[in-house]
């Protein structure tokens, strides 16, 4: 008579203690989730913001509309009749942008980032030599150069135009080198634990880190700590896909903070 209400009791105890640990892992799955996620809201305005002021140049002289106008101009002209010589460096640039943007995004956003640097400059240059033709008979309007023309020059200045905007990035991460170095041993040492919680959740068949967190934890620096989770585990070292992901996004951080540190 007396062990059933004790068995009920150890029964309702443990049902207590179960949703007790479910919730710990929701809450542990929900913290290591938003940790990349609050990281790159951050760190993407801190971007924004300091592009913004390097849009709006020192140079510039400020109150002074038509002069900015007129170096503005200066700028752009410079920008679409300068030679450039294409090298590896502009190739690997484009390539670590896209891998970036792809990462905080998708490769949507990519395939427009790569629409707009390859159309802006064969815009600007017909309107340039559209404006010139008005002045001055040297000029020859875009619009009678062959096609193979407009796609050679919109390709050159593509890789011209991702490169000044990769060395943007390169000058954000150079200004705060010493907080991405910090940022790199943090995520590292997260990307390891990630990848442990990950598997305890994957025993329990509990909630999972979703994939794309992996990988946004590669693009702030913590990828080789998952590479490492991921063999000392033993877990996710199937997902092929994934580990490249991850491989990529690491080499592109990293190539960002040695080059601006060697000058590249």
């Amino acid at each position: 008579m007396d062990s059933t209400p004790q068995s009920g009791g150890e029964s309702e105890k443990t049902e207590v203690e179960g949703k007790a640990k479910k919730l710990l892992e929701n809450f542990t799955i929900t913290v290591f989730t938003w940790i990349p996620r609050v990281f790159l809201i951050i760190f993407l305005l801190s971007f924004l913001f300091y592009l913004c002021y390097k849009m709006y140049s020192p140079e510039l002289v400020p109150r002074v509309a038509v002069e900015n106008v007129l170096y503005l101009i200066k700028k752009i002209l410079e920008f679409l009749y300068s030679y450039v010589n294409i090298t590896a460096i502009h190739i690997i640039a484009l390539v670590v942008i896209c891998i970036l943007i792809s990462t905080v995004f998708n490769w949507k956003w990519v395939l427009g980032y790569i629409m707009i640097v390859f159309t802006v400059p064969i815009g600007l240059a017909y309107l340039s030599t559209l404006i010139g033709g008005f002045f001055t008979s040297t000029l020859q309007p875009v619009t009678s150069y062959t096609i193979n023309d407009l796609l050679a020059f919109g390709f050159m200045k593509m890789f011209q135009l991702n490169y000044i905007f990769f060395k943007f990035v390169e000058e954000w991460v150079g200004q705060q080198l010493y907080i991405f170095l910090l940022l790199l041993v943090l995520m590292s040492s997260l990307g390891v634990l990630v990848i442990y919680v990950d598997k305890k959740m994957a025993k329990n068949s509990g909630k999972r880190i979703d994939e794309k967190d992996f990988v946004r934890y590669g693009l702030l620096g913590g990828g080789l700590g998952i590479i490492l989770g991921v063999f000392l585990f033993k877990h996710k070292i199937k997902h092929l896909w994934l580990l490249s992901q991850i491989v990529l996004v690491t080499f592109s951080t990293l190539y960002i903070l040695i080059g601006y540190i060697l000058g590249l």
